[in-house]
């Protein structure tokens, strides 16, 4: 038994319900009085009390049995914010026993609080036999099969009566609800179920359930039989494998769509049609693969402000919205810490006291919204508070005192600059040390990952109004669509999202010893990347609202291409992020556009 494969599957659902649960719960402890809510709550924890118990992790299943019994409490009526509070409290203890690996933890002690002790699992009632209503004639019979292999088949089991009871009336089971629980069954069971609803309309509500392989339905001596839509769980490493496959198809198509040109092969270029075709298609459905919905990481902001909030004494309402934007499973996984420094200094830095507030004619409660739209061949994702925002003219005393800028310089700086100062890796203007933020770390942390993920950090901030942070994400890293040019016999390439114009070279000026380009009102600073002095072109690239020009001899125009890490010595030039294979041969190296741009930038500082 291959119980490492199991533990992973285990710890992937029993993940999936605990950011549920603390996503669910906030909006109870909104609105307590909603039964949806709460009946979601409810199921949510009683699979994960069933993944627990066909584990055999029965102090998760213990816990998760206390958990029932107070939302049936709340259900009931009872003391709706202590119960609230003890239910986020079971999370954190599920939550730790899954992170921590230990799950024989010792939780007897909240146990106790609760009243439950040590109840044998035989007095109470099966939840599976709760589900039925036998005093109701049945009017459909349905046997479901279990995908081959699931090993959580009692909790795929009770899945579907729980579906099958919300569109209807479960009459009976075959084998007895007991034995589903216990999973002394093959791969099928049968359910009699009395509904309003039509044959299609009972199969479909079943078909779409994880893991389930078919449906019969029958009904008076009819029967039905049909394909359950089959879906299986797919390791990342899976997916990184099948893109790197894809993308060595790509730069072989390249290699061979090269040859076709150069030798003027019209029959093998009519026949690499269907060839990129093909591969176009395969690379979009890799992509889908790998597309997970940000919704994954948005939901475990909540709980955490909540927490935050309370510990800090404040009120904040915390909105979230486009949650159903896709991203890379890549991208998203690096970008959670990010998020996490950022909607913490909201909270943290952001939003006042509420005695505060109310001094200043501000509501009570304080509000933050976390977004994300889609923009070009990326995502912004936002977070937007309402609070006391950020003093410049304290930034600016600050970076005096830390030794940033020495006193004539701070008077100079710009806006921007003085915003760009947040990032500086140690400062901070905080007056006091927390647990949470005065210590000079997050925003440069925020910016390093954002910017080694390709994308980009912009702060916009309001004395006594509030603060926005955007960060903007490209959808994926893995393949993407740059302008390639020649600079000194090196071929390089930059994502075409980053180009903001190509300019001749003639349009250069010489400014403080600088080469720049005048683009409308804005001087645009011009360097070269490997030193020469002259280029034909100029290629000026966009970071948000920053801008620098790069020098080139021949540009060679847009191609699809396949991001590669660098290695050895090549990885340590910070200008390049990774390099690719063209379809001739040659090797391209893609720009930094980040560290570029902030490196043309900090040189025209320097002179002007």
């Amino acid at each position: 038994m291959n119980t490492r494969r199991y533990m992973e599957l285990f710890l992937e659902e029993a993940e999936e319900h605990i950011q549920n649960l603390s996503r669910l719960l906030v909006e109870v402890e909104a609105d307590p009085d909603n039964g949806e809510v709460l009946r979601e709550i409810f199921r949510s924890v009683h699979t994960l009390k069933g993944l627990a118990s066909t584990m055999g992790f029965e102090r998760i299943a213990a816990l998760a049995h206390a958990m029932e019994s107070l939302i049936e409490q709340m259900r009931s009526g009872g003391a709706q914010h202590e119960t609230v509070d003890l239910l986020f409290e079971g999370v954190d203890l599920l939550e730790e026993m899954l992170r921590s690996g230990d799950v024989d933890m010792e939780v007897d002690a909240f146990l106790e609080r609760l009243g439950e002790g040590r109840k044998a699992e035989g007095s109470r009632r099966s939840a599976f036999r709760e589900l039925l209503s036998p005093e109701i004639r049945p009017g459909y019979e349905l046997r479901v099969w279990i995908e081959e292999g699931e090993v959580l088949k009692s909790v795929r089991a009770f899945t579907v009566l729980k579906c099958l009871s919300e569109i209807g009336y479960v009459t009976s089971t075959f084998p007895e609800p007991e034995a589903l629980e216990a999973e002394r069954f093959d791969r099928s069971f049968v359910v009699r179920v009395r509904s309003e609803r039509t044959e299609d309309e009972i199969r479909d509500a079943v078909e779409t359930l994880p893991e389930i392989e078919r449906v019969e339905i029958r009904r008076l001596g009819r029967s039905v039989a049909a394909q359950g839509r089959q879906s299986i769980r797919v390791s990342t490493s899976t997916l990184d494998a099948l893109m790197n496959i894809t993308g060595e198809l790509i730069i072989n198509r390249s290699v061979l769509e090269d040859i076709a040109r150069r030798w003027g092969m019209q029959e093998l270029e009519d026949a690499l049609e269907m060839t990129r075709r093909l591969t176009s298609e395969l690379q979009y459905v890799v992509m889908q693969a790998r597309m997970v919905p940000l919704e994954y990481v948005f939901s475990r902001f909540p709980k955490m402000v909540r927490d935050v909030a309370r510990r800090e004494g404040k009120e904040v309402e915390f909105s979230v919205y486009g949650g159903e934007i896709e991203l890379d499973r890549a991208v998203i996984d690096e970008i959670i810490e990010p998020l996490v420094h950022i909607i913490r200094n909201a909270v943290s830095h952001g939003i006042e006291p509420p005695e505060e507030r109310e001094k200043l004619g501000k509501p009570r409660r304080g509000r933050i919204v976390l977004s994300a739209v889609k923009e070009r061949d990326g995502v912004v994702i936002s977070v937007e508070d309402d609070g006391r925002g950020v003093d410049l003219e304290k930034v600016r005393r600050a970076a005096v005192r830390e030794g940033l800028v020495d006193e004539g310089r701070a008077r100079t700086l710009t806006r921007e600059e003085l915003i760009e100062l947040l990032f500086t890796p140690g400062f901070s203007t905080a007056g006091r040390v927390t647990e949470l933020s005065g210590r000079g770390v997050g925003l440069d942390a925020v910016k390093s990952t954002v910017e080694a993920l390709g994308g980009h950090v912009e702060l916009d901030t309001s004395a006594g109004k509030g603060t926005r942070v955007s960060v903007r994400m490209p959808l994926t890293m893995a393949i993407l669509q740059a302008m390639l040019f020649r600079v000194n016999g090196v071929v390089c390439g930059v994502p075409v999202s980053n180009v903001w114009r190509v300019l001749e070279s003639s349009e250069v000026r010489i400014l403080h010893r600088r080469k720049v380009v005048r683009m409308g009102e804005e001087l645009i600073p011009v360097w070269s990347i490997f030193g020469e002095e002259d280029g034909r072109y100029v290629v000026v690239l966009e970071r948000g609202a920053h801008h620098t020009g790069i020098l080139a001899d021949e540009v060679l125009g847009i191609q699809e291409v396949v991001l590669k890490p660098l290695s050895g010595e090549a990885a340590r030039v910070r200008e390049f992020s990774g390099g690719t294979i063209l379809g001739n041969g040659e090797v391209a190296l893609i720009l930094d556009v980040g560290y570029v741009v902030e490196r043309g930038e900090e040189g025209w500082k320097c002179v002007s």
